[in-house]
Formats: structure tokens, C-alpha cells, sequence
């Protein structure tokens, strides 16, 4: 589904605060499945999670940066029942981040 979004995609990542190995064993499982899909280097992927894992997880799905992807992982975000998300330009490593629910 991200890869036929023209805009990309936003996935909410909600579990337990993951040992080394879970974390190692899920970026590796994105690596893979970014590379099997054939997703598009340009086409953004962004992930939200409440633990503070961005940079390791990133690391790992994109192969330490050998391979060329638009992932982004935000970390650090409270759990969110939204269906849109705007996500504005950095600034100072602060990213503007809005919620936008149709409950």
C-alpha cells in the first residue's frame, strides 16, 4: 500500500520497548521488505513510535545507509488514532507533527 501512495505513507509502530534483538530482527525485516517490494528510493516511509529507537531502527532498514531509502522513523510520539498526518519542516531537530482523526 505505501509503495502505490503518491505520497507515501505513515505507519504506527506500537509495542512493548523492544531488547536489541527484536529491534536488530525488525529493521532487518523492513531492509528486506523495502528491497523485495522494489519501493522507490524517493518515496517517503515514515514511522512513528513511542521509544526512543529512530536512529538504530533506521540504521538497520536501511542497512547502516548502504541502501538509498526515504525512511524517516520519529520516535518519541504518544499513540495517536489519526488518519492523516502532517509533518512539517525541521528545524533545529525539531519536527512540527499534526493529527488529524474522522472519529
Amino acid at each position: 500500500m505505501a509503495k502505490k501512495s503518491p505520497r507515501g505513507a505513515g505507519v504506527q509502530l506500537a509495542f512493548a520497548m523492544p531488547d536489541w534483538i527484536a529491534l536488530k530482527t525488525l529493521g532487518l525485516k523492513l531492509y528486506r521488505a523495502f528491497i523485495t517490494t522494489n519501493f522507490p528510493a524517493g518515496h517517503p516511509f515514515v514511522l512513528f513510535t513511542v521509544d526512543n529507537i529512530g536512529k538504530t531502527l533506521g540504521n538497520y532498514a536501511t542497512n547502516w545507509g548502504k541502501r538509498r531509502i526515504n525512511f524517516i522513523v520519529i520516535d518519541e510520539i504518544s499513540q495517536r488514532d489519526a488518519q492523516f498526518v502532517n509533518i512539517g519542516t525541521m528545524y533545529k531537530q525539531i519536527i512540527p507533527i499534526s493529527f488529524y482523526a474522522i472519529n
